[in-house]
């Protein structure tokens, strides 16, 4: 079977459905959009039998990528690992680069990889492979790992739902990350190129790829089976080249070039990798992208994270806060003495750098949320609310909040955002109790919080300091008063 073949497709409606039918020899697939989750499969899946006899002898021309991007993604970017030495398992790790980097950090590696000269190769670099397509038997002798990677891997996968829910046994609880990437398939930069070309679907390819994914339905499907969302990226967006009219579509040597030049667009970045990520993440903002990264984590016990994570008023868009929103105006607000009077920033002068971290390190987290506050009139980011300390077993959070745009000063925007977010946790995460604090010599965060809905609790007169003194400090709670207390009876 000829993995690079451009089949024949044609694109037909069935009952108002959009459909295609893909034709490979005398044989015929048809490929329609799940009615659950969204993406489009071959309907119905090959048996295993078949795909068995595809893979064994599976020569993958997909030229290699620069798998050091995903150690850096982990690593750095996201800040996961935080020193600690994981269990890293990839699920087809063709020639073993990717986890060959992981383990030259000290990091346990184990790959499955069906294909006899990558396992080869693998075990060439000495690494410890399986030669099967996966065998959770296997992994299980392993133990619980801390991280799986699964790259070009989910859309070969016949009932992607069932193999993810039955991967999810084999996380650790505390520490269990998925690394996806996929082909980000029916993007509108590629609907783009059809357009203008005139050419068919030439991206759909049955019986080797199955599933054709774009984001949201990547992440409802991800979310359906237990999983959390924490960060979504891109990759180079390939796309380019076809509407720079560089058409390497069935045209090997063509498409190498192509490569070739990709790869040394992300080389001369690997010095700025922030900067590369930047640019990925700004991408994948619009769903564009060639492949689609989306790093997940296990479910969060007993309460229920939403993925996109965002509400609003009607002055306040309020959404969970990306790396690419932060400004030059906030990054001075936390610097500015007035802004940071009460709170801990203050100890530290602000950086793009440290602001980055903050930011980016609230995506790895189980029980922390930083929310962007944006005013609607202008789509300025003027505040940030900070919901942290989230507890599947008490169903409670603290919150905090940061208007750092002084000229948002004055018109309750604070307690706006406050009660918006409070609203936001008691619906999507089904909370209990959220407390906030603060200190008593502040008496207009104090009536801030009283206007947002909570009740002062308790007063500490000599528990928190503050810079050179001991100072009062006010707690604060909202309860929800719509909470379901059956939700006691079962265990997180």
């Amino acid at each position: 079977m000829d993995p690079l073949e451009i089949l024949k497709v044609r694109e037909v409606f069935s009952r108002g459905e959009r459909q295609f039918v893909a034709t490979r020899g005398d044989r015929e697939y048809v490929i329609s959009r799940h009615p659950k989750y969204g993406y489009f499969r071959v309907d119905p899946y090959p048996d295993e039998k078949e795909l068995a006899e595809i893979y064994c002898d599976f020569d993958n021309p997909t030229y290699s990528f620069h798998e050091f991007k995903y150690l850096d993604l982990i690593e750095n970017r996201l800040k996961l690992t935080v020193g600690n030495r994981w269990k890293v398992t990839e699920i087809g790790c063709g020639n073993g680069g990717t986890l060959a980097h992981f383990r030259e950090r000290g990091h346990t590696t184990f790959g499955f990889e069906p294909g006899r000269k990558d396992a080869a190769l693998c075990r060439a670099r000495g690494l410890d492979v399986a030669e099967c397509s996966f065998d959770p038997e296997v992994l299980a002798q392993r133990g619980l790992q801390d991280l799986i990677i699964m790259t070009n891997l989910l859309e070969h996968v016949p009932n992607p739902d069932a193999f993810l829910r039955a991967l999810s046994r084999h996380l650790n609880p505390a520490t269990g990350f998925l690394l996806i990437q996929v082909p980000n398939e029916f993007n509108p930069f590629q609907e783009q190129f059809i357009r203008n070309a005139g050419v068919g679907y030439f991206f759909i390819g049955p019986p080797i790829h199955l599933t054709y994914f774009q984001p949201d339905s990547l992440e409802r499907l991800l979310e359906d089976c237990g999983y959390r969302v924490i960060h979504r990226t891109c990759d180079f967006p390939m796309e380019f080249f076809l509407l720079s009219g560089r058409n390497y579509i069935g045209n090997l040597a063509l498409g190498s070039q192509c490569h070739q030049e990709r790869v040394a667009f992300e080389q001369s970045l690997r010095t700025n990798m922030n900067l590369l990520w930047d640019f990925y993440d700004a991408l994948a903002s619009k769903n564009l992208g060639r492949e689609i990264v989306i790093v997940a984590r296990i479910g969060s016990g007993g309460v229920k994270l939403s993925p996109d994570c965002q509400t609003e008023t009607t002055r306040l868009e309020i959404r969970r806060l990306q790396v690419q929103d932060i400004t030059e105006a906030y990054i001075a607000g936390l610097n500015d003495p007035l802004v940071n009077r009460y709170i801990e920033v203050r100890r530290q002068v602000q950086t793009f750098e440290t602001v980055r971290e903050f930011v980016a390190g609230h995506f790895s987290r189980n029980d922390a949320i930083l929310f962007g506050v944006f005013e609607k009139s202008d789509g300025r980011l003027i505040g940030t609310v900070r919901l942290y300390e989230i507890s599947a077993y008490h169903f409670s959070a603290i919150i905090g909040v940061c208007i750092f745009s002084r000229d948002s000063w004055g018109q309750g925007l604070g307690a706006e955002a406050v009660a918006a977010v409070v609203e936001w946790a008691f619906q999507d995460l089904g909370l209990h109790y959220v407390e906030a604090a603060c200190f008593e010599e502040n008496p207009a965060a104090v009536a801030m919080f009283r206007r947002a809905g909570f009740e002062v609790k308790a007063v500490f007169r000599e528990k928190y300091r503050f810079d050179q003194r001991f100072a009062p400090v006010v707690v604060l709670g909202a309860v929800n008063p719509r909470f379901d207390a059956t939700r006691l009876t079962t265990r997180p």
